[in-house]
C-alpha cells in the first residue's frame, strides 16, 4: 500500500507537467479527469499533490468550462477527502470564469464548505478563504460575502479551524483599507488573543507583525501594541514564544516610544522564562531590536537582557548570543560595557563549543575595540 501511495504521488505530480505532451493548452482538459480521482483518494499528500496540478492546469488550459463541473463534483462528494480537495481549487477556477453566474455559483458552493458538518472539511475552507478573497479581485465581493465567512470560520467551535482561520486575517486586512480593519479584521484579532485555545492564540501571534503592517499606525501603537503585550505574558510558552519571534518586525512598525513603554518591560521575566525555546527566540528579537532601536537604547533596553543570556544554564542561549554577537558590538562601547567581562569569562567555558563561537567571534569584537585593546587585554 506504501508503494502504491508513492506511485499514486508521483503520478498526481507528473499529471500536472504533461500538458505539452498531450499537445498543448488545448488538450491539457484531458488531464483533469485522473487528477479528480486522485483528488478522492483517502492518502492526504496523493490530494494534495493531485489538486497542485488541478489548480496549475486550470491557470493554462485553454478551455476552461469543464473546471466548474470539476470543482461542483468534487465539493459535492459523500467522503469529506474531494470536499477537502476541492477547497483549494476555487481561486483559480474563479479566476478563470468570466461569467458572473458562474462566479456566483463557485461562491455559493465554497460558502457550502465554509459551513460543512465535518470540521476537516471546515478547517481546509479555512485554509484557502484567504487565498480565495486575494483571487477574487472585487473588493466589494469581499466585504459582502467571503469576509462573513472568515468571520464564521474564525468563530468556529473547533479550536482546530480557528487556528487555521486567523492565520488568514494577514491576507484580508492587505485587501481592506484602514478604517474596514478596525472593523472587520481587528474583532477578529481581539477575539483570537483571549481565545481559550492557546493554539489559536499562537496562530494569531505567528502572524502579529505581518497582519499589523496593514492595520494602519492608529491601530498599530494602540490596539496592536497593547496586543502583543498580552501575547508576551501569555502562559503557554508557545505562545510567548511566537509574540517574541514577532518583536523585531513590530517594533520597526511602532518605533522606540511603542517599545520602551509597553513591550519593554516584559522583556527581562522572559529572559528568565521556564522555556528554553522562549529564551533561545528573546535572543534572536534582542539581536533583532539592536539592530532596529537607535543605539542610545540598545544599552539601557538590551544590554542587562544579553548580560542575563551570556549566564543561561543553556549552552544554546550563550551560544547564539556570541554567534549575533557582532550586531551589539557596533552599537555599544565595549570598552566601557559590562559586555566585555562577560564575553571574556565564555572564553574559559567549561564546554568547547562555547569556547569555540567565542574564537569565531573575535573578528567582530577586535573590530569594536581596535586592534591595540585587543592586543593589550584579550590576547
Amino acid at each position: 500500500a506504501e508503494d502504491e501511495d508513492e506511485i499514486m504521488v508521483a503520478l498526481a505530480v507528473e499529471l500536472g507537467n504533461f500538458t505539452e505532451l498531450v499537445g498543448g493548452n488545448a488538450n491539457a482538459d484531458c488531464l483533469l479527469a485522473p487528477l479528480e480521482i486522485l483528488a478522492r483518494v483517502e492518502e492526504t499528500v496523493v490530494r494534495e499533490e493531485a489538486s497542485n496540478s488541478i489548480r496549475k492546469l486550470a491557470a493554462t488550459v485553454g478551455d476552461p468550462s469543464s473546471l466548474p463541473d470539476l470543482v461542483a463534483r468534487l465539493a459535492n462528494g459523500d467522503w469529506f477527502t474531494a470536499r477537502v480537495s476541492a477547497c483549494s481549487l476555487f481561486g483559480a477556477v474563479h479566476q478563470r470564469m468570466s461569467d458572473p453566474e458562474q462566479q456566483r455559483e463557485l461562491r455559493g458552493a465554497l460558502e457550502a464548505l465554509c459551513r460543512d458538518d465535518t470540521p476537516m472539511v471546515r478547517r481546509a475552507a479555512a485554509g484557502w478563504v484567504g487565498d480565495f478573497a486575494a483571487a477574487v479581485g472585487d473588493k466589494v465581493i469581499v466585504l459582502d460575502e467571503v469576509l462573513n465567512w472568515f468571520k464564521g470560520l474564525c468563530g468556529d467551535e473547533q479550536d482546530n479551524v480557528r487556528l487555521i482561520a486567523v492565520e488568514a486575517c494577514p491576507a484580508f486586512a492587505a485587501l481592506l483599507d484602514e478604517g474596514e480593519n478596525l472593523e472587520h479584521i481587528l474583532p477578529v484579532i481581539h477575539a483570537a488573543v483571549e481565545d481559550r485555545s492557546w493554539r489559536v492564540r499562537c496562530s494569531i501571534a505567528k502572524k502579529w507583525a505581518e497582519t499589523a503592517t496593514h492595520m494602519g499606525a492608529s491601530c498599530q501603537n494602540d490596539d496592536m501594541l497593547h496586543g502583543l503585550a498580552t501575547l508576551l505574558q501569555d502562559v503557554e510558552a508557545e505562545v510567548r514564544c511566537a509574540a517574541v519571534k514577532n518583536l523585531g518586525a513590530f517594533v520597526q512598525l511602532v518605533g522606540e516610544e511603542g517599545f520602551v513603554g509597553e513591550l519593554s518591560p516584559s522583556l527581562a521575566m522572559l529572559a528568565g522564562d521556564q522555556a528554553q525555546n522562549v529564551r533561545t527566540a528573546l535572543v534572536e528579537a534582542t539581536m533583532t531590536l539592536a539592530d532596529v532601536l537607535p543605539a542610545q537604547q540598545v544599552e539601557p533596553q538590551l544590554i542587562p537582557l544579553v548580560l542575563q543570556f551570556l549566564n543561561d544554564e543553556a549552552p544554546e542561549v550563550q551560544l547564539l548570543v556570541l554567534r549575533k554577537f557582532g550586531i551589539l558590538a557596533s552599537k555599544v562601547d565595549l570598552g566601557t560595557s559590562e559586555l566585555l567581562p562577560a564575553i571574556q569569562e565564555l572564553a574559559q567555558d567549561r564546554l568547547w563549543r562555547v569556547r569555540e563561537a567565542f574564537v569565531v567571534n573575535m573578528p567582530a569584537v577586535a573590530q569594536a575595540l581596535g586592534s591595540a585593546y585587543l592586543e593589550d587585554n584579550l590576547l
